[in-house]
């Protein structure tokens, strides 16, 4: 997805063409409740925001519908 703002409509499925994530898997587990996604990113690509070594800023949303809905939990992370 492209997040290009806060609001629903400012999120948009990024172009299939564009979409170079390798490996990527989604696993839910009943017993636990729990989705699990797993992915390799490449770390440079052309118009993406490059991963470098030291400290990397990345966002997450986590809600309870399978739909692109609002999440009320969501936060960043630094790697």
């Amino acid at each position: 997805y492209r997040l290009g703002g806060y609001d629903q409509s400012a999120v948009v499925a990024m172009e299939k063409q564009r979409q170079t994530l390798i490996n990527a898997s989604v696993n839910y587990y009943d017993a636990d409740d729990v989705t699990v996604l797993k992915f390799t990113k490449i770390m440079q690509e052309d118009g993406e925001v490059e991963i470098t070594p030291g400290k990397n800023t990345f966002l997450y949303a986590k809600g309870i519908f399978e739909d692109l809905n609002y999440h009320q939990e969501r936060d960043l992370f630094e790697l």
